[in-house]
C-alpha cells in the first residue's frame, strides 16, 4: 500500500515536467513570433529556389520571391503544378523568409557542396538582401543546417494558393 502514495507522486512530478517543458516552448515560439515581427525586409530582398533534376522523379521547379511577397513559380517535372503560377505572401511571411535566413547563416555557407556525383538533383538558393547577394549551389555533401534552412525556406512560401499565368495565347 506504500508503493500508491510514492506512484501518484512520481506521476505527478512528471506532469509537472511536462507543463513546463511546454511553456518553455510556447515562451521561445512566443519570442521568435516578436522577433519576427521585428525584422526590416529591405527593398531589394529577393529568394530565387530552383530544384533541378534527376535521373528519376525529383520534382524540378524553379520559385522567386520579392520583398512585397509576390511568389513567381514555375513546376516543370514531378510537381502538383506543371507551368507557370504567381501568388502574394503575406508581408508576415516574408518577415519570416528573412529571419530564417539570417538566422540559419545563409550568408556563411559554402557557394557549392559538389561531388562527382552526376544523377543527384541539386537546390539552388539565391538570396538578395540589404546590398548583399549569395547563391548557394547544393548537390552533394552540403551540411544539415544548409538542407535543414532550405526546406524550412520552402515550408514557409508553401505550396498553396497559386493561379495559373495564362499565356497571351489563350
Amino acid at each position: 500500500m506504500k508503493l500508491i502514495p510514492a506512484v501518484i507522486i512520481t506521476l505527478i512530478v512528471i506532469a509537472l515536467f511536462a507543463f513546463n517543458a511546454c511553456k518553455s516552448t510556447d515562451a521561445s515560439t512566443s519570442k521568435e513570433s516578436k522577433d519576427i515581427a521585428k525584422v526590416e525586409v529591405k527593398e531589394d530582398f529577393k529568394l530565387y529556389i530552383e530544384r533541378t533534376p534527376c535521373y528519376g522523379s525529383c520534382p524540378t521547379f524553379k520559385l522567386t520571391v520579392d520583398a512585397k511577397g509576390n511568389v513567381d513559380y514555375e513546376g516543370i517535372r514531378f510537381v502538383d503544378n506543371i507551368g507557370k503560377y504567381t501568388k502574394s505572401l503575406s508581408k508576415k511571411k516574408v518577415q519570416e523568409l528573412v529571419y530564417t535566413i539570417e538566422t540559419g547563416d545563409f550568408w556563411s555557407f559554402k557557394d557549392k557542396y559538389d561531388g562527382q556525383v552526376t544523377d543527384l538533383p541539386a537546390v539552388i538558393t539565391e538570396c538578395t538582401h540589404d546590398g548583399k547577394t549569395k547563391k548557394v549551389y547544393n548537390r552533394y555533401e552540403a551540411p544539415k543546417g544548409l538542407r535543414d534552412l532550405q526546406q524550412r525556406l520552402e515550408a514557409i512560401i508553401g505550396g498553396e494558393g497559386y493561379k495559373e499565368v495564362k499565356s497571351k495565347e489563350e
